[in-house]
């Protein structure tokens, strides 16, 4: 018998079948070690200004039982792959670690963060995928053709950055608003 990866409990199986009738807007396959498919994402708008919030829904399946808490990460690239935004975290905010997973179960997980307010405009690509935080080790990723994908990332399609909104006349272009994120890694 051949010993479970690590992070995974039980014994090899089959993956359970790809759900359907799921109403995703952007749908894309790729799998995470042997223990999560990435189903695809929606985004609305499709667009963000520099400055403002961008938010996402990430839609996940749970292949195997997990024995290992792992952290999501979502980046928002810009030239150079320098981070011009993150959230990075257990799903669902923290309430639905991958440790209670149900294999088959399929996961909505919404993400919001602020883009840096000095983004370069232009189209930029947001990376996700998963990691273990005690180790920062991300979880291979592999595409929908099983080939191992460099960076074991997930690369979505690029996001239009739009120039940050011109301060109006006599303000100080200070909303006095701070953007909160949850971050657990520095990467």
């Amino acid at each position: 018998m051949t010993p479970a990866p690590s992070g995974s409990s039980g014994a090899l199986a089959t993956p359970p079948p790809l759900p359907t009738g799921l109403d995703i807007s952007h749908p894309m396959l790729a799998t995470l070690g042997d223990q999560v498919r990435f189903l695809g994402y929606d985004l609305s708008p499709e667009s963000v200004r520099a400055g403002e919030a961008l938010s996402f829904t990430l839609y996940w399946q749970a292949l195997r039982p997990m024995d290992v808490s792992y952290s999501v990460f979502t980046h928002l690239l810009g030239p150079s792959d320098q981070v011009l935004g993150q959230m990075d975290g257990i799903p669902g905010g923290g309430a639905n670690p991958t440790t209670q997973w149900q294999p088959g179960e399929v996961i909505a997980d919404e993400y919001t963060f602020i883009v840096q307010a000095g983004a370069p405009p232009g189209e930029h690509p947001l990376e996700v995928g998963m990691y273990r935080l005690e180790t920062a080790t991300r979880l291979p990723v592999t595409d929908a053709g099983g080939q191992l994908v460099p960076g074991d990332r997930i690369l979505l399609p690029p996001i239009l950055v739009l120039p940050a909104p011109s301060p109006s006349p006599g303000s100080s272009g200070d909303s006095g608003t701070v953007g909160l994120q949850m971050t657990e890694a520095g990467w």
